[in-house]
């Protein structure tokens, strides 16, 4: 089994398309590699939160799943009353 002992962090540039469904996302590396591209889609229901996107080389995703060179995120608002 390997052992991560370093974290890695990512940060991008974006563009938002709200008027298409689900919405479209246009990113550009600042980190680690600046001025990579990857381009997704985004759904925002409720609290819910999903974005997919292509990594470099990969197919922009049609949909709310992940083929090869692809990611995938489901983020949840946190209810701070549930703390």
């Amino acid at each position: 089994m390997q052992q991560r002992h370093t974290k890695e962090f990512y940060s991008a540039t974006y563009k938002l398309d709200t008027s298409t469904k689900p919405w479209s996302i246009k990113m550009v590396g600042i980190t680690p590699k600046a001025g990579e591209k990857a381009d997704g889609i985004v759904e925002m229901d409720g609290d819910t939160l999903k974005i997919c996107y292509a990594l470099p080389g990969g197919e922009t995703p049609k949909g709310f799943t992940t083929k090869d060179k692809q990611n995938c995120f489901v983020l949840k608002k946190e209810d701070k009353k549930e703390k």
